[in-house]
């Protein structure tokens, strides 16, 4: 199971900040220990338009359905 969450920087910002506030930083170091601990990795995606802008957006792979719902729960409100 891979499913991903798709954000806009800023508010991927504004969450990382919520969590920040929620976790250690070690859990942010690590890509193993962020997988572990909140069930996905931040990935930035760029797409290429025709007008030659790129447009950036943050992509949420989770990797546990439980850590999914539950991360889903907690921070709604930032997504």
């Amino acid at each position: 199971m891979k499913e991903h969450l798709e954000l806009t920087e800023r508010k991927w910002s504004i969450l990382l900040d919520k969590m920040h506030e929620d976790y250690p930083l070690s859990v942010f170091a690590i890509r193993s220990k962020m997988k572990t601990t909140l069930g996905f990795t931040p990935r930035r995606h760029l797409e290429l338009h025709e007008d030659g802008y790129y447009d950036a957006t943050i992509h949420l792979d989770f990797y546990d359905e439980l850590k999914r719902t539950f991360f889903l729960l907690k921070y709604s409100e930032y997504l």
